[in-house]
């Protein structure tokens, strides 16, 4: 139990995915377990490695049964990460190291734990990378110690009442016993937007809270919890007063999600016949379905990094080509917006040695990694076009700054193209290709770049960060992360302005922020398209079929008067609740005290 047993406490994390759920904390915070280190006689030396086999053969065999149920429940993408384990058990350096303390007369616990403590400290002194092999191994340390103690597996799928799982952050090995019915949400004291964990809780359609810091200290075993993946509000030990707001956020959210689901199937137009489209942001070919159910047009985009992420060395193009394919069938004739690797900074998977870097979300990572492993980006050109036949591709490019990295890309796509055609292999040959506008040098030059692309992609992420530069994920820096910031809202326009200028259309993409005044100021400054998480599509669309385009360029006018963030969020939000009182609710939930 907890320290304040009891005691009713409200903890503030960041709201990772939608959603209300009331049960016990089942606390996971797995540590090693206790072994005690000898060393033994020579006659007790073969029965020692005989344990030590036995215990790597049960280990083997449940990450492979681990792999299978992921595989069936999920789809093959989120169960790759399961090879990488396997080929960490299996790798010779490793097992190398196990056998030559076990021939020195150490025991099998002793010999596995110091085997991997040297092989963590040398992940550790890698550039880049080696914390994920890191925590990949301690995992697996964890496991095969507990089958050579013949400790019980405390799984997720034993469960005998609903629970909410409280921990630092889940690996996939952790979730991947899950009993669904069971799980009903996930309170994690780290992971981030693009983590295993909330892509999970999205993928389930359970709520998620992530950054609530002290969460472990504060959460017992047991503990009664109220999750609220909309605010990213945790409470333990639930009084009266907060379980009728529980019973009160229940009915709110699921009136809310009824209503908006109303608008899911209708065009995002404005009242006075201005469309956009409005599409899905996805990790794996597995969303694609959920982003249709919620009304998506298409997918705006396809990040295509977790592919990478989740393994043990690069996929090779047929494993990319089936996975694109997927998606691009599954959704013709739709568009697809498939976007190129974006690895570096803090995508980086644990195969690859990257330099260090001082910042390394301003190094070597998006485009210019790609262009610097012209082998690795070639073959997931030629795994995209080929599936481009099977649907309607669009193809974009992360982090570029410069014409002469666009020019780089397109000789790329050029060769490709020769190759496939050379070989006799059909591809797709007309695909709108674009760029992704993340920073200020991208913002400057768009003019230049939209002269030799389709369309052009805002990425708000980074485009914030870097015109502010301030780092979202540095905690003493993160409050001044803010898209109602005024440059920020003039660069989205002198974007906008240039690709039309060119006749292109441009579109918007990224974690968009929540507030529904930001949607209404991207209607008013011209935007063409959003691409936003699944789940908002249906509020979005009923924000767009609420509003005209003149009155949301009215709105933009008023923005423009705003010196400071907090200025322009409060002028516009009162002019828009004048203009759009159907809407009026909505906004002022959004209000600022």
């Amino acid at each position: 139990m907890s320290p304040d047993s009891g005691k009713t406490r409200r903890l503030a994390g960041q709201p990772a995915a939608p959603g209300v759920a009331r049960a016990r904390a089942l606390v996971h915070d797995p540590g090693l377990p206790s072994i005690s280190l000898r060393f033994v006689e020579e006659s007790e030396r073969p029965g020692e490695a005989a344990r030590f086999r036995e215990a790597l053969e049960a280990t083997l065999a449940e990450i492979d049964a681990a792999r299978d149920s992921v595989t069936e429940q999920l789809g093959e993408d989120h169960a790759r990460i399961f090879e990488a384990h396997r080929l960490i058990l299996e790798d010779e350096l490793l097992l190398g190291q196990v056998k030559g303390l076990l021939e020195e007369g150490m025991n099998a616990e002793g010999a596995w734990t110091t085997a991997c403590e040297r092989v963590q400290q040398a992940f550790l002194r890698l550039p880049a990378g080696g914390p994920d092999r890191f925590g990949d191994l301690r995992d697996l340390q964890r496991r095969l110690l507990r089958n050579l103690l013949g400790h019980e597996s405390r799984a997720f799928e034993d469960l005998d009442e609903e629970v909410i799982v409280v921990a630092r952050d889940l690996s996939p090995s952790d979730t991947v016993t899950l009993d669904r019915s069971k799980v009903l949400g996930f309170a994690l004291e780290q992971g981030g937007p693009t983590s295993h964990s909330v892509i999970l809780g999205r993928s389930l359609g359970i709520p998620v809270v992530t950054g609530a810091e002290g969460l472990l200290e504060a959460v017992g075993e047991g503990d009664p919890l109220i999750l609220d993946g909309h605010s990213g509000q945790i409470v333990a030990h639930p009084g009266k007063r907060e379980l009728q707001e529980f019973e009160d956020l229940q009915e709110v959210y699921g009136a809310w999600e009824r209503e908006m689901l109303r608008f899911k199937d209708f065009p995002a137009e404005t009242r006075d016949g201005r469309r956009l489209e409005l599409l899905a942001n996805i990790e794996v070919p597995e969303e694609v379905e959920g982003a249709r159910e919620q009304g998506a047009a298409g997918i705006g985009l396809y990040r295509t990094e977790y592919l990478f992420l989740t393994r043990q060395d690069f996929p090779g193009e047929e494993e990319q080509y089936r996975a694109y394919r997927e998606v691009l069938e599954t959704l013709d004739p739709e568009p697809v917006i498939i976007r190129s690797m974006d690895l570096g900074g803090d995508k980086v998977p644990a195969y690859l040695r990257f330099p260090r870097e001082e910042n390394p979300h301003m190094g070597w990572r998006g485009i210019r990694y790609a262009l610097g492993m012209p082998e690795v980006f070639r073959t997931q050109l030629r795994a995209i076009l080929r599936a481009g036949v099977h649907g309607q591709l669009r193809l974009m490019f992360p982090m570029v700054s410069s014409v002469e990295e666009l020019r780089a890309i397109r000789g790329h796509i050029d060769a490709v193209k020769e190759q496939l055609a050379a070989e006799g292999k059909p591809h797709a040959t007309e695909a709108q290709i674009g760029v992704m506008i993340e920073t200020p040098a991208a913002v400057a030059i768009a003019h230049l770049l939209a002269r030799e692309v389709q369309f052009l992609s805002i990425g708000t992420n980074d485009l914030v960060q870097f015109s502010l530069a301030m780092d979202r994920n540095n905690p003493q820096v993160s409050h001044l992360y803010d898209p109602f910031h005024p440059a920020i809202l003039r660069q989205i326009r002198r974007t906008v302005k240039a690709g039309h200028g060119e006749k292109n259309w441009v579109g918007l993409c990224g974690e968009m922020p929540e507030d529904p005044l930001f949607v209404i100021l991207m209607i008013g400054i011209g935007l063409d398209e959003l691409s936003t998480a699944p789940y908002r599509i249906p509020e979005i669309k009923r924000i767009i079929r609420s509003v005209t385009y003149d009155q949301a360029r009215r709105l933009v006018k008023t923005a423009w008067r705003g010196a400071t963030a907090a200025e322009l969020r409060r002028q516009t939000r009162v002019e828009a609740v004048e203009m759009f009182p159907e809407l009026a609710e909505m906004l002022l939930r959004w209000e600022t005290p």
